[in-house]
C-alpha cells in the first residue's frame, strides 16, 4: 500500500479528529475511507435497486396529491346493494 501526505488547515484537522473520535476510528482511517468510498464502484444489484427506487419515487411525486380531508364521493346511482 502506498502512503500519501495531505496538508489541512488546523480547523479542518480538529474537525477530522472530532468526527473520527465520535465514530471511534482514527483520523487516518476516516480520511482513507472518505477517499476510497467514491473510488469504489457500487455493487451492480445495489445500483439497479437504487435506480428502481428513484424511478418509483419520481413517478409518485408526479401524481396529483389528494388531501386527506377529501372524501370519496359516490354517486347514488352507482351504489349497489346485495
Amino acid at each position: 500500500m502506498t502512503s500519501i501526505t495531505i496538508t489541512l488547515p488546523e480547523d479542518r484537522l480538529a474537525k477530522l479528529r472530532d468526527i473520527a473520535a465520535r465514530l471511534n476510528v482514527t483520523p487516518e482511517g476516516l480520511a482513507r475511507v472518505s477517499i476510497e468510498e467514491p473510488l469504489t464502484p457500487p455493487d451492480e444489484a445495489f445500483k439497479q435497486a437504487a435506480e428502481y427506487v428513484l424511478q418509483k419515487n419520481s413517478e409518485l411525486y408526479r401524481q396529483p396529491a389528494v388531501h386527506h380531508s377529501e372524501k370519496l364521493k359516490i354517486h347514488p346511482s352507482t351504489q349497489s346493494y346485495p
